[in-house]
């Protein structure tokens, strides 16, 4: 809502209550926080861990990349373009988006297919796996971490090297609202961001395999 005070689409999406309506209502935000709802409800019927602060919050973005970020958004929105009012923003931050089939939108779709069909089950599994204490979910950690990473990474290189043209990369010097939050934001720091954690948390996950494949290995020589 507050970008469409601050940068009306060319076609406000939001300008009508049915539109507003259609907007919050729309499937793929209803159906993936239905599918939110249960996954907690599941996970924390039964017995659970006690997580630090920490964990709990490491736990929570497992959560909304799998229910939300990547189901809901970067599929839904980007690339079916099934959610009203959002899938314009996304053709706004990245042109690729309006073309999903065809030339420089084949990234943009096969990232979509990755996250739906890999990063978002995965990420569920491991907020449930750390809430029960499952040591399995290190597998599927590492997994989600290694595709989030290298997503993200031939998704922003693949505009970068070609000097940016489907985003604003010709107006990236030049201050304005527009520039910051289209080039410098949406999409290098979103990048930037998923980048560095997943590259941090596959780090931190490996370790964690080490320990425990050291720690299993002590106990057989015992």
């Amino acid at each position: 809502f507050l970008l469409e005070v601050a940068m009306p689409l060319p076609d406000p999406a939001l300008s009508t209550p049915q539109q507003i309506l259609q907007y919050v209502f729309a499937w793929p935000p209803v159906v993936f926080g239905l599918v939110g709802v249960a996954l907690v409800w599941l996970t924390h019927r039964g017995k659970c861990l006690e997580l630090t602060p920490s964990q709990r919050m490491l736990a929570n973005w497992y959560l909304v990349n799998g229910c939300f970020f990547m189901s809901a958004m970067d599929f839904s929105a980007g690339t079916l373009q099934a959610w009203p009012g959002m899938w314009q923003r996304y053709i706004q931050l990245d042109r690729r988006y309006g073309k999903p089939w065809d030339g420089d939108g084949i990234t943009v779709t096969i990232t979509g297919l990755q996250e739906i069909l890999i990063q978002a089950p995965s990420a569920m599994f491991v907020y449930y796996a750390m809430h029960r204490g499952h040591s399995w979910r290190l597998g599927v950690e590492m997994l989600f971490n290694l595709a989030s990473t290298l997503g993200t990474w031939y998704f922003y290189l693949t505009e970068a090297f070609r000097g940016f043209p489907n985003t604003e990369g010709d107006n990236a010097f030049h201050p304005s609202f527009q520039s910051i939050y289209r080039f410098w934001i949406g999409t290098n720091f979103f990048c930037l961001l998923w980048f560095t954690i997943g590259v941090c948390n596959t780090a931190r996950t490996m370790v964690d395999i080490a320990r425990l494949a050291s720690a299993a290995s002590s106990a057989k020589d015992v």
